[in-house]
């Protein structure tokens, strides 16, 4: 026990390294042939192959193709880009401009690893057999303001995403295909906005707590996390994800201008997932914890509540309405714990183990660190809490009904990080070599999923 509490508190040590990456994939080795001893015994679980992954296929015949020798120098090249990239930023300091850049090439080079077609064309026009979730249906509207005002009426008409989700997503393919004819470039454009987004709004979030070089640093694994090198170039998610942590720079940044971007935040999001009803939810137990009133809170519902009213009124779209038409689809069945309590409790795991997979190891240990410390009054490492409190009750309620919460809860990511620089933070005998070794560890995960599977949903 000794042992293990050593490795534990000096995780970046090679023999550390060893021990714990085995610890981890042991772990998830050993759930999984539990869930299929588990469904094989019981109709009422769906067995899920690759359990907690929900979508995947494994790089080979017949499915897909084995990694080329294309596909493995795009992903050594990424690996060399970092490794100078870390070179640079031990001279220079962590920069957030230069950690966004990074973070942006990494992302189009470890997707490069699935080849060109499933890289970056795939995700947003289909490719073959796999449907293009949003752009199909952006391609057959003919006019966005009727498309706007009649969607509750033609929303079960739409593929399966679109109907769960309000008119967002379609409306954004729309003008992104009238804007770039090109599916590659919409996706380049995608993991462009949806890096300057997140780490725009971010970094003076973390500003307010953390030193310069941390502040770049973290947001630099947050770049190099498996979720986000896997998802912000093939999912809406990666806006989503954006917005969502955006939409709490009001409590953080005294300014109207920061009131105004968190409400722009919270429109946008609104307007591109039903999930954003985790955002209120959040700022409510936020500010009542740390600032004991609802003014703020209330100032963005009324705010958001304003714009839908007036929306609906210019142009017939009714949130409210699509939101159950998308809530009665989704749950044709009822609330999952009553129609199938075997699957609810199964697929609740599934949700969190997948979560904790893409984040990894080592972050994983650093986060419970940063959750385990006293002492400390950080307002960002409350707001995550909050948001950690939400996300379970979200997952009681019956959300993420098949997981994949890798991708669909990849907004939940940000607040995840924010115990991790708390952990760094307080380890204040962190030499530029282990910010260098972390680095690394972590997008070596990410290499090894990008080759070994196929996450395309």
């Amino acid at each position: 026990m000794n042992a293990l509490k050593k490795i534990i508190s000096d995780p970046l040590k090679s023999l550390s390294i060893v021990v714990i990456s085995t610890i981890f994939v042991g772990t998830f080795f050993i759930l999984n042939r539990l869930h299929h001893l588990l469904c094989r015994g019981s109709s009422e679980i769906p067995c899920v192959d690759y359990w907690p992954i929900s979508i995947f296929l494994l790089r080979q015949p017949p499915n897909l193709d084995y990694p080329n020798l294309a596909h493995i120098l795009v992903a050594v090249l990424s690996f060399i880009v970092l490794c100078v990239a870390l070179v640079i930023f031990s001279r220079m300091g962590y920069r957030v401009w230069l950690v966004a850049l990074v973070g942006f090439l990494l992302i189009i080079g470890t997707n490069l690893a699935h080849g060109l077609q499933f890289g970056l064309v795939r995700p947003i026009a289909g490719l073959g057999q796999s449907p293009a979730p949003y752009y199909d249906d952006a391609l057959t509207i003919d006019s966005p303001w009727s498309f706007l005002g009649e969607y509750q009426d033609i929303q079960l008409e739409l593929g399966m995403h679109s109907i769960t989700h309000p008119p967002g997503p379609i409306l954004l393919f729309y003008f992104l295909a009238r804007l770039f004819p090109s599916p590659i470039m919409i996706s380049v454009i995608m993991v462009l906005v949806s890096v300057l987004l997140v780490v725009a709004v971010m970094a003076p979030m973390l500003a307010t707590e953390f030193s310069k070089p941390l502040v770049g640093y973290i947001l630099l694994i947050f770049l190099l996390m498996p979720s986000v090198q896997a998802f912000y170039a093939t999912s809406i998610d990666s806006l989503i994800a954006g917005l969502f942590i955006g939409s709490f720079i009001l409590f953080f940044i005294q300014s109207r201008w920061a009131i105004l971007i968190s409400l722009v935040c919270i429109i946008m999001a609104s307007f591109l997932t039903y999930l954003a009803l985790f955002i209120p939810a959040v700022m409510l137990g936020y500010e009542l914890w740390v600032h004991r009133r609802v003014s703020r809170t209330t100032i963005a519902v009324i705010g958001v509540s304003i714009f839908y009213i007036a929306l609906y009124v210019v142009s017939g779209f009714n949130y409210l309405e699509s939101f159950s038409v998308a809530s009665t689809w989704e749950n044709s069945e009822g609330f999952l714990l009553l129609a199938n309590p075997k699957n609810y409790i199964m697929t609740r795991v599934e949700d969190i183990a997948e979560i904790v997979l893409f984040f990894g190891p080592f972050l994983t240990l650093f986060f419970l660190e940063g959750l385990r410390r006293r002492g400390h009054d950080g307002k960002l490492l409350r707001l995550a809490q909050v948001a950690m409190i939400v996300f379970i009750l979200m997952l009681l309620v019956g959300v993420y009904r098949t997981g994949e919460t890798a991708r669909g809860a990849l907004y939940f990511y940000p607040f995840l990080i924010i115990p991790v620089a708390y952990a760094l933070n307080w380890r204040k005998d962190f030499s530029n070599r282990e910010w260098a070794v972390l680095a690394i560890l972590v997008f070596a995960q990410t290499l090894v999923m990008q080759l070994v599977g196929d996450y395309f949903w």
